[in-house]
């Protein structure tokens, strides 16, 4: 039997996946939805970009079979109903600050629809708005963004990253098109997503594979070091997957800038003070019988720059 520390009690523990009860226990919830969160349940969908495309996809599915019951208004009764749906996706996996910035757009959107308009209009203003949070916050802020870390990265240069995003190799991706630089990709256990930039870019640029151990022999030959984030917090700190942190810190101990690349409706007012308050537990048997695997990482202080969709910011401007 596993002990847990009193340290982490406030996190919620990972619980066998089981969609049966679910499913027949609450009719209320939409088939997407339940589709999706034994998505996130198992780690098909993991990255942030992915889970926020697909929440997308979800709300619009949702929203398209709605049917207002009698006597009751669109407005309140369909943000009833959207609540009820993250209820779910919540219960399978704790959102992220991404996400949680898409439901309160949602919700906002929701409660500005007009009362005299038809179930159908409405509808198709909610999708549509969706549709833009999707292009405009998500996509372009990565065109954007990749434009501005391209300009940065210089022929010759050595960069560094850790694990893995969407964006990050998008980034990367674009930029060998035009430059030449080697690309060092930093992994950890138990989930090995630098595994997954290393399979879309070493037949693009030169590629050197280590695990978390290996990098203070190799940051001395690092130019710049560039990391993904799952949400900018309002005093320039950043969460991230564990170990983000200590790749921050032995590059900001070297004098080699640190950029993060971020898209804006990651964005958070939170404050985090330490690396416990916001974590995801790991399934312990990912590592060890009585291992906890804590997912988050709070990089305050080790940041040179971060790229959002408009600019290179230092973490003092947030």
């Amino acid at each position: 039997m596993t002990q847990r520390l009193a340290l982490f009690d406030h996190l919620p523990r990972k619980s066998a996946v089981n969609s049966t009860n679910t499913i027949e226990g609450d009719k209320n919830i939409h088939p997407s939805t339940i589709k999706i969160g034994l998505y996130y349940k198992k780690g098909i969908i993991r990255e942030d970009d992915d889970r926020v495309a697909s929440l997308i996809a979800m709300f619009c599915n949702v929203i398209n079979d709605y049917k207002t019951p009698p006597n009751k208004s669109l407005a309140w009764d369909l943000d009833k109903h959207i609540k009820l749906q993250v209820q779910y996706l919540v219960s399978c996996r704790q959102h992220t600050m991404g996400m949680g910035n898409l439901i309160k757009y949602l919700r906002f959107a929701i409660s500005r629809i007009p009362l005299d308009i038809n179930e159908s209009e409405a509808k198709q203003i909610l999708i549509s708005k969706l549709n833009s949070f999707l292009e405009e916050r998500v996509l372009y802020s990565r065109e954007a963004i990749t434009k501005l870390c391209t300009s940065v990265i210089l022929d010759g240069d050595v960069i560094l990253t850790y694990g893995s995003s969407p964006l990050l190799r998008e980034i990367l991706t674009k930029t060998s098109l035009i430059k030449r630089f080697k690309l060092i990709i930093v992994d950890s256990r138990p989930l090995n997503e630098g595994l997954i930039t290393l399979k879309a870019l070493s037949n693009k640029i030169p590629c050197i594979y280590t695990p978390i151990s290996g990098v203070p022999s190799l940051i001395k030959t690092v130019t710049k070091v560039i990391l993904g984030a799952s949400s900018l917090l309002s005093n320039g700190s950043m969460l991230a997957p564990a170990g983000t942190a200590m790749v921050a810190s032995l590059g900001k101990s070297q004098g080699i800038p640190v950029i993060v690349a971020c898209e804006g409706y990651k964005f958070c007012e939170k404050v985090q003070v330490d690396s416990i308050v916001y974590n995801e537990l790991g399934a312990v048997n990912e590592i060890a019988v009585l291992t906890t695997n804590t997912s988050i990482d709070n990089s305050d202080g080790l940041i040179t720059s971060i790229s959002n969709s408009s600019s290179l910011l230092s973490n003092e401007a947030i």
